[in-house]
């Protein structure tokens, strides 16, 4: 049987193979919702049974963390949308999951001088780093492809599975190349292989906003939504899209599978008025396709909500069945930029205790509902709250990760630097899209002098979570931390002040 997942409410040190998960906004449900919760999860199951299925993977592989090393594999390509020169930035990011003889799995060139940062300032570990490179296309193959496919990675995962009697399958994004992946090992190494996600088909499910909005209202009702509905057809898309523009001042049309803000395409109401149907849906159509559909339907159409007081993204971590309930470990207020909602980073929230509680509640329970379907691992609840504020305002829930992200690492990493009882604060800053210099990564501690957080001495400052866009200057990606949330804010600042150049007067 596999370790279980520990939750630390003091700070005692995860053992290796942990990830630490520490239940910040405990939730408790009377046993008829409890009741009413499975039941709605058993009809989902009924309607689609192949949801929790693992079985074709073979009896050594399920769900869960083993006791032996993780193979962590940061891919983001197969996150519609989300592909090209984008991925590999990120790979690096999963590495704060780390401990010593983990593996990592990169699709490109390793990075000493942050390897050593992650080890020497972090303290992560050492790490058993593993390059499956694509020399013809990278955006073609998914990582956990290349790995069965290269028999110089696929080896040398397997002899690590044989050596420690069992592997965790640490991917960014469960998919079936991941499963495809567990079975291969543990077909041939005779050990258990575990996956730290759920069932494939689920993972699709979770993620795709189609499906997460029926479950919304299934769970928690269709007040809980904004004004939403699905188009199925080019003429029925721009129809809908009329109508609704006749009393909303703004819209959203949402690729389902796309993440976040990669897939929304905003639509300000006043502009289409008085086009003509036709030229309204060639251009809605012209629009989602340069964000890179590729003509699925049906599509989403949501009416925009404001006012909005905030974004608030609900860190959960759903055990398996056995392992106790789901754990709500944080709310972070979610940064956002431009007209499409773009997250630019993430703060822990500060509002009145009953929107929390509300807020915690309503995640608590789609979290049960996943869990009985199987799943297993990080997932996180974005919503909005609208209304004239905080305390008066309507939550409304927009999507689900159904894997770990720009909050979810970040976070844990604060969990395993700092512990329960942890009282200071910290900040996630996520920007793409910049004018940098470029650097080298020992550039770029220089320029940072004096302000990189470091776990060997110190209590503040700042932790980059990777390398690339900082090189290749394109972006930012770093969590300030510090005894106070308004010092934290404070370092974010002076950081991205030192990265970022200033503008020319020109």
């Amino acid at each position: 049987m596999p370790e279980p997942i520990r939750k630390y409410r003091s700070n005692p040190g995860p053992p290796a193979g942990a990830i630490p998960i520490i239940e910040r906004i405990p939730v408790t449900i009377a046993e008829a919702e409890k009741t009413r919760l499975a039941a709605i999860a058993d009809a989902l199951l009924a309607d689609e049974p192949a949801l929790a299925m693992t079985d074709v993977f073979g009896p050594k592989v399920r769900p869960g963390l083993g006791p032996g090393p993780m193979a962590l594999i940061g891919d983001l390509s197969e996150i519609p949308l989300l592909g090209g020169q984008r991925k590999p930035a990120y790979e690096y990011r999963i590495a704060l999951l780390a401990h010593d003889h983990d593996i990592l799995i990169l699709s490109d060139n390793r990075n000493p001088d942050f390897e050593a940062y992650l080890k020497d300032i972090l303290g992560i570990g050492s790490l058993n780093v593993i390059v499956a490179g694509d020399a013809t296309d990278r955006r073609i193959m998914p990582l956990a492809k290349r790995c069965l496919q290269q028999p110089p990675v696929f080896d040398q995962l397997l002899q690590t599975a044989y050596t420690s009697g069992s592997l965790s399958i640490v991917p960014h994004l469960t998919t079936g190349h991941a499963w495809n992946l567990a079975h291969a090992i543990a077909q041939q190494s005779g050990v258990e292989v575990f996956v730290c996600g759920p069932p494939p088909r689920l993972s699709r499910r979770v993620n795709d906003k189609l499906w997460f909005t029926d479950c919304v209202i299934r769970v928690l009702g269709q007040h809980k939504l904004p004004l939403t509905r699905r188009a199925f057809g080019p003429a029925a898309l721009a129809g809908l899209v009329m109508r609704l523009a006749e009393g909303q001042d703004k819209l959203v049309v949402k690729i389902p599978d796309s993440a976040g803000s990669a897939g929304n395409l905003a639509i300000q109401s006043a502009l289409i008025r008085n086009m003509p149907l036709t030229a309204v849906r060639d251009r809605l159509i012209g629009l989602l396709i340069a964000l890179g559909w590729r003509g699925r339907y049906p599509l989403l159409v949501e009416v925009w909500d404001e006012p909005i007081v905030s974004s608030p993204s609900v860190q959960v971590w759903i055990p398996l069945r056995e392992g106790g309930e789901p754990v709500v470990e944080g709310i972070f207020g979610q940064v956002v930029e431009g007209p499409a909602g773009e997250f630019t980073g993430a703060v822990p929230v500060s509002m009145p205790e009953d929107l929390m509680a509300r807020l915690a509640r309503d995640a608590f329970r789609l979290a049960t509902v996943f869990q009985r379907l199987g799943y297993f691992g990080r997932c996180s609840f974005d919503g909005i709250i609208k209304g004239p504020s905080a305390a008066d305002g309507d939550v409304h829930w927009i999507e689900c990760n159904g894997r770990w992200g720009g909050v979810s690492l970040p976070m844990t990493l604060a969990n395993r630097l700092f512990g329960a009882t942890f009282q200071g604060g910290y900040v996630i800053v996520q920007r793409e899209g910049l004018e940098m210099p470029e650097r080298s990564f020992a550039e770029i501690l220089q320029v940072l002098t004096g302000l990189l957080y470091d776990a060997r001495s110190g209590n503040e400052g700042i932790i980059l979570m990777t390398t690339m866009g900082l090189e290749r200057g394109s972006g930012l990606h770093f969590m300030a931390v510090a005894p106070c949330l308004d010092r934290a804010k404070a370092l974010a600042t002076q950081a991205s002040n030192r990265l970022i150049p200033a503008p020319s007067n020109r």
